[in-house]
């Protein structure tokens, strides 16, 4: 998206959006204390007169700290998301290695806490509900499990990209049960992981989780590996698409599938689906 709100086209996959992403990354960070030392955030407003809600998105364990895919997030502002990037605490300190899960969940939790407090980020920026849970990597596994274990209200949804269901060649060390904790609270998750992604591909994401797949999953493949995908614009396309249906700018719900007028939660069928990334002919691609 340019600085004028114009959306570039996607022709070259995705690089615009990876160039005008890594350049609105660059704003000023704001400190978020936590037991763990402090955290940081970067805030990136909704689009005036198109707040919708806020999707607070967490990094991986190394690497850059602004993957592409992550980046690729910051257009949803275009669709009324107030984006907020994520650093922890041992990022922000300088380490190379992430601390331990349990420090991890910790500190999301005191920084969604702290934001929770009036609602605003600490320069004062708004951060309207619902709120979305997303991360890459480490970040997706911690958006998953702080979506039942972290602070109330529970998130709108959550997005993970690039989940590890397993450490690299070490399928028996499954993180499943984290994947599947979302989804068991009913809380509306979307996957998008790479077709051979040595941390688990979207076939093993299906195994794992059993069949039929849980109703509140929705499992999208895309080309590449753990790294992120090279098709960042079909990347984003799933984001949007899931985001659209499971919390439309109408909802007015804060945690959960969107309720009716009357209050009820609608009455559709399974809405767990899996899908590879479209060729340009219309195919799935492999």
């Amino acid at each position: 998206m340019t600085a004028s709100g114009e959306r570039r086209p996607t022709s070259d996959g995705g690089k615009a959006r990876a160039d005008v992403g890594a350049t609105r990354a660059e704003v000023d960070s704001q400190p978020v204390p936590t037991s763990q030392g402090p955290a940081a955030i970067r805030v990136f407003p909704a689009d005036r007169g198109r707040e919708r809600g806020t999707v607070l998105v967490g990094h991986g364990a190394g690497g850059q700290r602004d993957a592409a895919d992550v980046l690729a997030l910051l257009d949803l502002t275009a669709d009324g998301w107030t984006v907020v990037l994520l650093d922890q605490p041992w990022r922000v300190a300088g380490r190379r290695v992430a601390t331990a899960p349990p420090t991890l969940d910790l500190a999301w939790s005191e920084v969604l806490e702290a934001l929770a407090q009036g609602g605003r980020a600490p320069d004062g920026i708004p951060l309207p509900r619902p709120w979305v849970h997303a991360g890459r990597s480490a970040g997706a596994r911690v958006a998953c499990r702080i979506s039942v274990d972290g602070p109330p209200p529970p998130p709108g949804a959550v997005v993970a990209l690039a989940f590890p269901l397993h450490p690299p060649g070490k399928p028996e060390r499954s993180r499943a049960a984290e994947l599947a904790a979302p989804l068991a609270a009913g809380i509306p998750t979307l996957v998008v992981q790479g077709g051979r992604d040595p941390m688990g591909t979207p076939h093993q994401i299906r195994q794992a989780l059993g069949d039929p797949l849980p109703e509140t999953l929705t499992l999208r493949e895309v080309p590449g590996n753990h790294s992120p995908t090279r098709d960042v614009a079909a990347l984003l396309d799933h984001v949007r698409t899931f985001l659209d249906r499971h919390l439309p700018r109408d909802a007015g719900v804060v945690g959960g599938p969107p309720r009716t007028a009357s209050g009820d939660r609608p009455a559709e069928g399974p809405v767990a689906s899996v899908g590879r990334t479209p060729s340009r002919t219309g195919a799935p691609t492999s």
